[in-house]
């Protein structure tokens, strides 16, 4: 578990003196005083019980979903510390980066909110989005919440939105840094491009906003398949041709009744894997799996275990399935030379932008965005810890429970606690010294005063 005692420490011997703890270190505190709680915490009445194991066993469920992710990380983690940091000891940030991964949502503490509802406070994240399964998942729906609202908007007064891939040919090893900064000054000269004054001037395109993220897998071949994932606020209709003739190179475009088949497909897959009815496919509901989509955990982070590709090898500098066939590697396949470069370029870059002032660009943040991470944790009570296992799984731990045993509330019990008038304390000290004195006289020993 994270040691939150200890950096605690640190803070009251460093800076005592100071009237305010730095956040991080507040941070730690807080969760200090949190698995305090737990230990506090006891299920007093039947109804409390009934509420409490019920939020355990939701904490439960949610974490049993958590688990994929969880052994990912772990293996990305014995990837980089085996692979990767003998080839890049000087690389401070990288250097900490598996114990930091391993660390990530290892332990924590879980509780209820006065609502009902349950809430998990983790000990430690990682905050690596590019590489952590978790903290991508979040990243997406924090900019779902954000820009969700907007997009449902814009539709609601006559916009179009598309879904757009962009791609250009793969760059050669060394070039990846080179090819992220082309390929995002390319989209933007899409959206200066202006028509000939003849023909009235204007934009050439009627994308009057956009949000777009960058993705850069290694191919199979160690060259870097950078692409954009975009979508596209559009005032009219796009001309699809005059789009890519512009890109150039191939462009994959989806309106929204072709983003809705593919949301109907996605759902009606899901419902037959776990046997619950698919759900109305709403529009929000489209443009929920737009954005999933768009921002995605893109790092394939270890081989399918079955079907007919499972598995995979290197065949010099080609990456093969096991049926021969070409295949991107895993990251924890990649050779640590192409993993270094891909770090080095993904710092200090934003892989997702957004254009179109009062479109998508420059946007309020939600409330949530704005607060502290601590905050709207003041009314919870917090029930129990969360640990992961060696072998493979959380452990949950349930509310203590109040005991009151049967024979303590009855009236025996009273008599029993009932103690005798206290004697004088010097006649007390008296027989103590008789009793001694006895005892040394049998052993023909005796008290002598002096």
């Amino acid at each position: 578990m994270f040691d939150h005692r200890a950096i605690s420490r640190v803070w009251h011997e460093r800076f005592s003196n100071s009237d305010t703890a730095p956040p991080h270190v507040r941070a730690s505190m807080d969760q200090m005083d949190r698995h305090i709680e737990t230990e506090q915490t006891r299920r007093a009445t039947p109804e409390q019980s009934e509420q409490w194991t019920r939020v355990r066993d939701e904490v439960d469920a949610k974490l049993g979903r958590f688990k994929n992710r969880r052994l990912a990380e772990i293996e990305v983690a014995k990837y980089i510390e085996s692979q990767v940091l003998p080839l890049s000891p000087q690389d401070a940030k990288l250097y900490l980066l598996p114990d930091a991964m391993r660390a990530c949502r290892e332990s924590g503490v879980y509780g209820c909110r006065q609502d009902g509802h349950h809430v998990v406070a983790w000990d430690a994240k990682c905050d690596v989005g590019v590489l952590c399964p978790h903290e991508a998942r979040e990243e997406t729906q924090r900019l779902a919440k954000r820009y969700l609202p907007k997009l449902c908007e814009h539709i609601g007064h006559g916009m179009r939105l598309y879904y757009a891939v962009f791609t250009m040919p793969n760059f050669q090893p060394g070039e990846l840094k080179r090819g992220q900064k082309l390929i995002y000054k390319r989209f933007k000269s899409i959206l200066k491009k202006k028509r000939p004054k003849k023909l009235g001037g204007g934009p050439l395109f009627p994308i009057r906003g956009a949000i777009s993220v960058l993705e850069a897998p290694l191919a199979y071949d160690l060259t870097w398949n950078v692409h954009l994932n975009v979508i596209m606020v559009c005032d009219k209709y796009l001309n699809y041709e005059k789009l890519r003739k512009f890109w150039h190179w191939n462009v994959d475009i989806q309106d929204e009744q072709a983003m809705r088949r593919t949301t109907e497909s996605r759902m009606l897959w899901k419902s037959q894997q776990s046997g619950n009815p698919m759900p109305p496919i709403t529009r929000e509901l489209v443009l929920e799996q737009a954005m999933l989509e768009l921002i995605k955990y893109t790092i394939q982070t270890v081989s399918e275990k079955s079907g007919s590709g499972a598995g995979g090898h290197w065949q010099g500098n080609i990456y093969l399935d096991s049926q021969g066939r070409h295949k991107a590697p895993p990251l924890t396949q990649w050779p640590g030379g192409s993993f270094i470069e891909w770090w080095e370029a993904q710092q200090r870059f934003r892989r997702t932008r957004t254009y179109g002032r009062r479109v998508l660009f420059a946007l309020d943040k939600p409330d949530a965005e704005t607060q502290d991470k601590g905050a709207g944790l003041e009314d919870v009570t917090w029930l129990g810890r969360i640990q992961w296992m060696r072998d493979g799984r959380y452990r949950v731990a349930a509310p203590l429970i109040d005991l009151i045993l049967g024979h303590n509330s009855t009236p025996e019990r009273e008599k029993a606690e009932e103690k005798p008038p206290p004697e004088d304390a010097h006649e007390a000290l008296m027989g103590k010294v008789q009793r001694i004195s006895a005892t040394l006289g049998q052993n023909g020993l005796k008290i002598v005063e002096t």
